[in-house]
């Protein structure tokens, strides 16, 4: 979870290359303050916000997983259809994004109704 902003913070102070991949989107570049680096290290940073919350039991955590769970798809899509360079294969994060949605859907109202003892 931690990993993101650190990257982040240690590359505005040392300047050094920064290279950013996930959801279809690629960056690489000497500034972490371009938007596509940006917005790579906020989404990765919610994953691991989700992470966090799944595995401690907050009762946030579903709703922001399935916040996390639409961004990450719309992102992979629109990336893999609009990128500069768009690969020429199906990003394979809508193989396990797709499920993770459907499983945080039927989990929501468990998830919901559960109190700790």
């Amino acid at each position: 979870m931690l990993v993101s902003p650190m990257v982040f913070i240690l590359s505005l102070i040392g300047g050094g290359t920064v290279r950013c991949t996930g959801f279809g989107l690629i960056y690489e570049g000497r500034s972490a303050l371009n938007p596509t680096a940006i917005f790579l290290m906020l989404i990765l940073t919610l994953s691991g916000v989700v992470a966090y919350g799944i595995l401690w039991g907050k009762d946030w955590a579903v709703r922001v997983g399935i916040l996390h769970g639409w961004l990450a798809l719309v992102t992979t899509i629109l990336a893999f259809f609009f990128a500069p360079n768009p690969p020429n294969h199906p990003p394979i994060e809508i193989f396990f994004l797709l499920p993770f949605l459907v499983i945080l859907y039927l989990k929501k109202g468990l998830w919901r109704d559960y109190k700790p003892h």
